[in-house]
């Protein structure tokens, strides 16, 4: 997500304007390495931010890593009190530091942790920051099981949440639930909804390797139905077993392509076997690169977006609904995906279904019969709304508004 979300987009804006931009991560020590092979992956994982710094410094984007100490597990990232503690004391002064350094005139934060350095650097250094929220990092935090609705952590992260919101130049959100969202928490002047977007010249309908991957995969001739991306919390493979066994009732002659990390596998092959699903017969699993993502996705005929009825869902457009319409496949969601739900019924480019609601399935055979009419506008969305290219001007017109203000401002 980081390289078609972040690293694209900041290629394209150094593209299209002259603006100076940097780019910062903060990253947990224990990620620059694999405890499974601390000294091979140490070398490897350094190579791999090094080619980053690199592509991002030929497009003229100043690319920085900063490690830092988090000796706490994953689950943590969603902080309680001493995580954040421990987060706050040793990048709060670097932040602070570079951003003095550097006479930073725009911090473009993403996500909660990342916006409350933005909000320090706001309050003692007069810097305007933009936050981009990205989720519902405090009602996510309840659902990866790091505290609970009515604790302490919780109501400390709804405090931030406000003031994160308040103090911000602006605030980007993904869809129109997500502003609904907003607005619920306290009314902000300045939000821009921004998409999860794509490039469309990566991201594209490949004729040669769908059949090559089909005919590899011994899947030609079937209606496939493809999964794309993690799983895990709101991405429950349960769920998706369950919308694709409604699907295979509806639809005659269907398979299940599943592309996801390697280190998903275990999980979803325990799931596919308890829900009665035969690998390779039923559905195949596939992990890969990034690169061939497109090709992958190229090789179904409809694209599942199914997530449970969970409050962090309803402002979702995600990134794979956008990959799955720029690479010509209509897609089948929940309507717990808020934001991509809504632009399924406003364009017409997938179906919504319910398995609540057996009716919502009936619309599937059409789906799949119109599929070159549903295709095209899909195309059509991402060309004028979903791209990367018309999002990246919208971000470009915030950060010269942004200047302007400070300009105004000092």
């Amino acid at each position: 997500m980081i390289r078609s979300q972040t690293f694209a987009l900041l290629k394209k804006i150094k593209d299209l304007t002259n603006l100076q931009i940097e780019f910062i991560a903060f990253i947990p020590f224990r990620y620059y390495f694999s405890l499974q092979d601390p000294l091979m992956t140490l070398f490897k994982y350094r190579a791999k931010r090094k080619a980053v710094r690199k592509d991002l410094e030929t497009h003229g984007v100043r690319a920085t890593f900063w490690p830092f100490l988090f000796p706490f597990p994953r689950s943590a990232f969603h902080m309680r009190f001493l995580h954040l503690a421990v987060f706050l004391i040793q990048l709060a002064p670097i932040v602070l530091l570079v951003a003095r350094k550097r006479r930073v005139r725009l911090i473009h934060a993403r996500s909660y942790p990342a916006t409350l350095l933005a909000l320090l650097c706001n309050k003692l250094l007069a810097i305007p920051y933009i936050f981009e929220m990205r989720g519902f990092f405090p009602e996510e935090g309840v659902i990866y099981g790091s505290y609970q609705r009515n604790s302490r952590d919780y109501s400390r992260w709804k405090t931030i949440e406000k003031s994160l919101i308040e103090n911000s130049f602006s605030v980007i959100v993904e869809s129109q639930p997500f502003r609904d969202y907003v607005d619920k928490i306290i009314h902000h002047p300045n939000i821009s909804l921004i998409p999860c977007y794509v490039d469309p010249t990566v991201f594209k309908f490949n004729s040669n390797h769908r059949k090559d991957i089909r005919e590899r995969l011994g899947i030609s001739g079937k209606i496939v139905v493809t999964y794309c991306g993690t799983i895990g919390g709101w991405h429950d493979p349960d769920v998706q077993a369950d919308y694709y066994l409604r699907i295979k009732k509806q639809i005659k002659n269907t398979h299940f392509l599943i592309l996801t990390f390697s280190q998903n596998n275990p999980r979803v092959i325990e799931t596919m076997k308890r829900k009665g699903l035969k690998r390779n017969e039923e559905y195949s699993l596939v992990n890969p690169i990034n690169s061939e993502i497109p090709f992958y996705l190229s090789a179904g005929d409809v694209g599942l977006l199914a997530i449970a009825d969970l409050p962090t869902a309803r402002k979702a457009v995600s990134v794979k609904f956008v990959e799955y319409l720029s690479c010509g496949l209509p897609v089948i969601c929940t309507p717990f995906v808020g934001g991509a739900a809504e632009l399924i019924r406003k364009h017409n480019c997938g179906a919504v279904v319910d398995l609540d609601n057996d009716v919502t399935f009936q619309t599937l055979n059409t789906l799949i019969e119109r599929n070159e009419d549903t295709q095209h506008r899909g195309y059509q969305l991402v060309r004028e709304y979903l791209s990367l290219d018309v999002n990246a001007r919208k971000f470009i017109q915030l950060y010269l508004s942004a200047r302007l203000f400070s300009s105004h401002t000092e």
